[in-house]
């Protein structure tokens, strides 16, 4: 029965995730890309902390880990990058 609930959710993670792409590959803003790629490492670590959980594989927590960092890394790098963009010449 754990197996089925694990397997559910992670389903409904990646569902939850492919529509976070939708939104990374629409737009229209870079402010919109830039939240959809950090929900979309969020979604990452939490499918691997589920799979993990669902295979009893302790490696998995460190790609957790290091996913949560890299994706941190990747919204600042993306905050620096609007923050530098002059105000008027944002893409549409």
């Amino acid at each position: 029965m754990f197996e089925l609930w694990m397997e559910g959710l992670m389903a409904l993670v990646s569902l939850s995730m492919a529509i976070c792409f939708g939104r990374l590959y629409m737009g229209p803003t870079t402010p919109d890309r830039t939240v959809a790629f950090d929900l979309i490492s969020v979604h990452a670590v939490g499918l691997l902390v589920l799979a993990s959980m669902r295979f009893e594989d302790s490696v998995l927590l460190d790609a957790a880990l290091i996913t949560a960092i890299l994706g941190f890394l990747g919204t600042v790098m993306f905050a620096h990058f609007i923050e530098q963009t002059p105000s008027g010449e944002e893409e549409e």
